[in-house]
């Protein structure tokens, strides 16, 4: 299915409403499917701009250990965040190379 912003969301509510078009051809038109079109409207038909929840789920909240060892490996070798995963992992500890580049970002080592 197709991702829908917050302009497209108010075209289908304001379109439904007018019943110029039939709930086939505007479905058709966004490129989703007729049952999906009237989700979106009952969902967001009394709202004036509606508000979408982010996508996706939801990130880990990083510990503090966790960036202490980042930083201090990060200070040791001068690695970056894929080969501190490998030295992390020589040393028994298992950590993603992407949460390890959002700690180096996060304390600016990135």
């Amino acid at each position: 299915m197709k991702k829908l912003n917050q302009k497209k969301i108010r075209w289908i509510v304001k379109e439904v409403r007018k019943r110029e078009l039939s709930i086939y051809q505007l479905a058709k038109q966004q490129g989703i499917s007729k049952q999906h079109l009237w989700r979106v409207f009952y969902k967001y038909r009394g709202d004036k701009r509606p508000k979408l929840l982010p996508c996706g789920r939801k990130p880990n909240q990083i510990a503090v250990e966790e960036v202490e060892l980042v930083k201090r490996i990060k200070e040791e070798t001068n690695f970056g965040a894929v080969n501190i995963e490998k030295v992390l992992a020589d040393r028994g500890v298992k950590m993603p190379h992407n949460r390890i580049h959002r700690i180096l970002r996060q304390e600016g080592l990135a």
